[in-house]
């Protein structure tokens, strides 16, 4: 569903103000693409559901053939995923905004 004229012309309002007022953060959204970092983040959040299950299916492989050792792997790997989740979820919330660390950091000279 697209939008209306009547939208379209108050959205490039909107940009027009906003460009007036902040250039720098007008040229810094201008430059982001949608979705690139969901897109990174999905990607984590897939492949580490996958070790997780792949964790948990070594560990019921391992009960139905008798192998501690491989439930004992499996149990290792599941145990290493929500590990690795929080750890990609703290790295994410710790990443520097260059917008904002730009406008708390003192200039020099």
């Amino acid at each position: 569903m697209g939008l209306r004229d009547r939208e379209k012309r108050a959205l490039d309002e909107i940009e027009r103000n906003l460009a007036a007022e902040d250039p720098r953060l007008a040229t810094r959204l201008a430059r982001m693409r949608p979705g690139r970092r969901l897109t990174g983040r999905l990607a984590v959040g897939v492949a580490l559901t996958v070790v997780y299950l792949l964790g948990l299916t070594v560990v019921v492989f391992g009960v139905t053939t008798g192998s501690a050792a491989l439930v004992a792997l499996g149990a290792v790997v599941a145990a290493v995923f929500p590990v690795l989740l929080v750890v990609d979820a703290v790295r994410a919330g710790r990443q520097p905004d260059p917008y904002t660390v730009a406008e708390r950091t003192p200039s020099i000279g």
